[in-house]
């Protein structure tokens, strides 16, 4: 954080959207008033982070003063970037290394801090966010930040910022979803025929080895072909590029910690208990209904959340295909050398995946069987 604040630059000073800007120091850009203002936090936050870390609720305190630099800081860099909007309104102030170490700095030591005073790993996920965003979003929205980089560039794709946010949603969404229907049978399948289950993860785990962008390429020809030997398919819109070879494609990665953890759980469960529940005379659909299903939900639960986190972060490569997505963003702006744009929608990819993951962690805890201490990591 230190070396983010004062031996890196935390803004570039662009002429435009596309030159590469000056760097900007915060000794540079903020009157001598908020660098004291600045310092002063800094150093109340350096004395309780060494002076009272033995108390765990003082650390709260500490990450308060930790926020309150957050703060300063966007705050800084939204009063540079609106004297210099004003002055000429095709020049651009974005964020860059210093303001990038800052946080990623900012964010673990909160984590740190939090991980003594709160037990439960989703809600210091929850809280981390809540803190890294208020601030930014009180600011942008009464107009404080409203004139750096990557913010006018929201402002100027708004509604296809919000269109493309859906579609990331659909079509992770649909694939984690099929992946789900079609990952717990296998895994169910698996586990019964032993002899069958090595070619099944085999193949699997081929997939996984393939990268994303070759599989979405690989099925591109098959599914054109397909869609122009039936008419029925081409109605509906099936084609060799859009939402069909996505989430196809998708659900394929999917499937390795659904199926993997399915299995798993369902071995991990003491054969004396299956074969006393057959004694009873349970048959085996009601063994795996109100036995094997139940126990090894927790372990099923974590490999839908490693399903579900990771086809949002590849959903982004879903752009490719012509299926859309953050992804459609991220790409124009590597075209472009638009580094705002980038990470317009790649910050939403990160943030989904870290939101997506915490509820799941919350969902694991809920369906854990009571007694059983479930760490997800």
């Amino acid at each position: 954080m230190i070396v983010g604040l004062f031996m890196a630059p935390l803004l570039s000073l662009k002429p435009n959207r596309l030159m590469p800007g000056d760097p900007g120091y915060l000794i540079d850009i903020a009157p001598l008033n908020d660098i004291l203002l600045v310092l002063s936090l800094l150093v109340l936050f350096l004395i309780f982070a060494n002076l009272l870390s033995w108390n765990k609720h003082l650390k709260l305190f500490m990450c308060l003063i930790l926020s309150a630099i957050f703060y300063k800081i966007i705050t800084i860099s939204g009063d540079v970037a609106l004297v210099r909007s004003e002055a000429d309104f095709l020049a651009r102030t974005a964020f860059t290394t210093g303001f990038w170490l800052f946080v990623a700095g900012y964010i673990v030591v909160m984590m740190q801090a939090f991980a003594t005073v709160i037990e439960k790993k989703y809600d210091i996920k929850l809280l981390i966010i809540l803190l890294t965003i208020a601030p930014v979003g009180l600011l942008f929205f009464n107009g404080g930040v409203g004139e750096i980089s990557i913010f006018k560039e929201l402002m100027s794709k708004q509604d296809r910022f919000l269109l493309e946010f859906k579609n990331h949603l659909l079509i992770s969404g649909s694939a984690s979803f099929s992946a789900i229907l079609i990952g717990i049978p296998l895994g169910i399948y698996s586990f019964r025929h032993q002899r069958l289950s090595e070619r099944i993860f085999g193949l699997l785990n081929i997939v996984q080895t393939i990268p994303s962008i070759a599989l979405f390429g690989f099925l591109i020809a098959p599914f054109a072909w397909l869609a122009s030997k039936s008419d029925f398919l081409d109605s509906v819109g099936f084609s060799g590029i859009g939402f069909a070879p996505a989430i196809t494609a998708l659900i394929l990665y999917g499937l390795l910690p659904i199926v993997r953890n399915t299995y798993a759980g369902i071995s991990s469960i003491d054969p004396s208990v299956v074969e006393s529940a057959k004694g009873m005379g349970m048959t085996s659909g009601q063994i795996l209904i109100k036995i094997q299903l139940p126990v090894s939900m927790p372990l099923l639960m974590n490999g839908i959340r490693v399903s579900f986190v990771q086809c949002i972060g590849n959903t982004a490569v879903a752009a490719l295909v012509g299926a859309g997505g953050f992804g459609l963003f991220i790409f124009q702006g590597l075209g472009q050398s638009a580094v705002d744009m980038v990470l317009l929608c790649a910050i939403p990819t990160i943030l989904l995946a870290v939101f997506a993951d915490t509820i799941m962690q919350f969902i694991i805890k809920l369906t854990s069987p009571k007694g059983m201490d479930y760490d997800t990591d």
